[in-house]
């Protein structure tokens, strides 16, 4: 459960706006 809030966070603060398109991929899969 947390491990997935930090995935979201650690993805808002690593990529930001740069390949958000690709993260969000991921974090749909682990949504």
């Amino acid at each position: 459960m947390n491990s997935v809030f930090e995935i979201k966070i650690l993805h808002q603060y690593w990529l930001g706006d740069r390949e958000s398109d690709l993260c969000s991929r991921l974090l749909q899969k682990y949504c």
